[in-house]
């Protein structure tokens, strides 16, 4: 037995099953006075006129973001002025006013301080065991 947070390549199907232990979100993180403040959930096209903060390119995260970005059409639209290696230091650019932040998290159990808010980012329906980052329809 084993836990993983993604089998790896050519894994499932081998007589390994996997069960997802719970859902991982992609959240839009920012200032409380943000004019997205307000809203329930944000979709990827509104975020193009912000700036972005997010993972570095060996991270999950981000391979799922630029998916997300791709099949939105918005691949080359994207503002980003930096990229961190945790949500935590996330946190710190967005506090120091570089943009808005996307962190893989879970709404109920982020770490916010009261400056800051998260919102879904752009929620679909999902196959079981996936992870979603935009591209789909707001619930």
């Amino acid at each position: 037995m084993a836990l993983a947070l993604e089998p790896g390549p050519g894994v499932v199907g081998q007589g390994v099953s996997t069960e997802r232990a719970y859902r991982v979100t992609y959240l839009a993180v920012f200032p409380k006075r943000h004019p997205l403040a307000q809203k329930t959930s944000v979709k990827l096209a509104e975020l193009r006129p912000y700036q972005l903060i997010v993972g570095h390119r060996g991270t999950y995260g981000r391979q799922l973001f630029e998916q997300a970005l791709h099949h939105e059409g918005l691949s080359d639209r994207a503002r980003i002025v930096a990229e961190t290696d945790t949500s935590a230091f996330t946190l710190v650019c967005i506090r120091e006013g570089l943009g808005i932040g996307i962190v893989a998290g879970r709404e109920d159990g982020f770490l916010l301080a009261r400056d800051l808010v998260a919102r879904r980012l752009n929620p679909q329906r999902e196959k079981p065991g996936s992870h979603s980052c935009g591209n789909g329809e707001d619930t």
